[in-house]
């Protein structure tokens, strides 16, 4: 069986833009294919892979105030949403996100326990996404900087 690009099924639809954009507002394209096309399943999981991939790149180049990370939540769930529509689900990298998210927005002295209960995540991979906290070098939970709490497994 091949595929041809005929069997997508494409369709646009406006989100409003930011009011203090400016800017009109942005379309965005939902895809979406049948089931029994494996080759376009195969195709929607790699797209939906590369965005997550560009995304993480992007996000961490940032550092996050408590209140850029809770709407930074509301842009991941929006995206979720989105990649959910398009029929792309990879339900790892939706968790990944908001994990993420939720580093960056609860308190220095509860991330040791979120990290190790209920995100069950190695330090080392928690690290990453902690230092994208605006108070990551200024904050100490029991006179320890959250780098020396998390430089160790």
């Amino acid at each position: 069986m091949y595929f041809s690009p005929g069997q997508l099924l494409i369709d646009s639809f406006a989100v409003p833009g930011s009011p203090n954009s400016g800017l009109d507002a942005p379309q965005v394209v939902g895809i979406s294919c049948p089931v029994a096309h494996t080759l376009c399943r195969a195709m929607l999981g790699q797209v939906v892979q590369r965005m997550h991939a560009l995304l993480l790149a992007h996000l961490q180049r940032f550092t996050f105030s408590q209140t850029g990370a809770l709407r930074l939540k509301h842009d991941v769930s929006e995206y979720s949403g989105a990649v959910r529509g398009m029929g792309g689900g990879e339900e790892a990298l939706e968790t990944e996100l908001k994990a993420m998210v939720s580093i960056l927005i609860i308190s220095p002295a509860s991330l040791l326990g979120v990290v190790d209960g209920s995100l069950r995540m190695s330090h080392k991979d928690a690290l990453r996404f902690i230092q994208l906290r605006e108070d990551f070098k200024t904050a100490r939970v029991g006179g320890k900087s959250l780098a020396t709490i998390f430089a160790s497994e």
